[in-house]
């Protein structure tokens, strides 16, 4: 008894623009007590605001449940359930012109979630993007600026208050992050020689600031062969999950960090029939965050080069 429905409808009036979208979802299952339905929906309008600025909003929200009844040899009655709900809107507005385009979008991303087991997390991740982008001589500079703050709130009143405690049940947490970058990208001697860099500085609310910059090349010696060297950091921090929630989290984890090497040839030969990448890299990284034992832990630094 597997349905499924679906209505679109989008429209263009004059400056206007709009669409919408529904659906619905249910069946069965294959098995006694593994039914499940899911209903969703999207909606966007926009409006240009003139011929460089246009303005647009959407939004997207779904829920389900879904239902496991475990094995077939040893089936739950009740089956196992999760009922989600799942939403994320955003407003933007875009701006182009001959030389520069760019945007500002503000968003919002949240979700409610309750499990048989008695567990029920509500989460956020809402922020702006804001980035413009030049067009210059024989390159592009970009310049952008993004926040975050993510978190939400997570129990289990079923479980004893040791367990709870254990679990890090009832928590509320949220981090923030703010950070700034730009970027440049420049071709020189048409487009024999390009090089690009870029620098990114983020400052978060539990680790502070750190710097994550990058920067390569590329030349092309004739128009079978191009060279290319590249130097990048690599830079994650902890989720709320490793830093405040479930027996293996640690809220004294320190970032990952890691600083990429790589060169690189490639080349085309029998007049374009065949090419050919040769890649060598070397990667150094430090604090890499694993389970040990029921633990998240900083394992110390690693060490990983090769050639692809």
């Amino acid at each position: 008894n597997t349905q499924r429905y679906a209505a679109n409808s989008m429209m263009k009036s004059g400056k206007w623009s709009s669409m919408i979208s529904l659906e619905h979802e249910q069946t069965d299952g294959a098995r006694t007590n593994s039914q499940y339905h899911n209903n969703s929906g999207y909606a966007k309008i926009g409006y240009a605001l003139s011929d460089h600025f246009n303005l647009s909003g959407d939004f997207n929200l779904t829920k389900y449940k879904a239902y496991d009844p475990d094995t077939v040899g040893a089936p739950l009655n009740p089956a196992k359930w999760a009922d989600v709900t799942r939403g994320v809107t955003s407003l933007s507005l875009e701006n182009r012109f001959q030389h520069s385009s760019g945007s500002l979008v503000l968003f919002w991303n949240f979700g409610n979630h309750r499990i048989y087991d008695g567990y029920h997390s509500r989460d956020h991740c809402s922020g702006l993007n804001l980035y413009q982008s030049f067009d210059l001589f024989r390159g592009d500079i970009i310049a952008g600026v993004d926040y975050e703050n993510y978190g939400g709130f997570a129990e289990n009143n079923s479980l004893n208050p040791f367990m709870q405690n254990l679990m890090g049940f009832p928590t509320r947490k949220a981090i923030h992050e703010t950070a700034g970058y730009t970027s440049l990208q420049q071709d020189f001697f048409g487009r024999y020689l390009s090089v690009n860099a870029g620098i990114r500085y983020s400052e978060n609310s539990v680790y502070g600031g750190e710097w994550i910059p990058q920067s390569g090349i590329s030349v092309r010696p004739s128009p079978f062969t191009v060279l290319k060297a590249s130097v990048s950091k690599g830079f994650r921090s902890p989720t709320v999950k490793e830093l405040y929630m479930f027996p293996p989290h640690n809220e004294n984890l320190q970032p990952e960090k890691m600083m990429n090497y790589e060169v690189t040839w490639q080349q085309v030969w029998l007049q374009g029939r065949l090419s050919t990448e040769l890649t060598a890299f070397i990667a150094k990284g430090t604090n890499l965050i694993r389970q040990i034992a029921m633990q998240y832990l900083n394992t110390g630094s690693f060490q990983n080069r090769g050639v692809e």
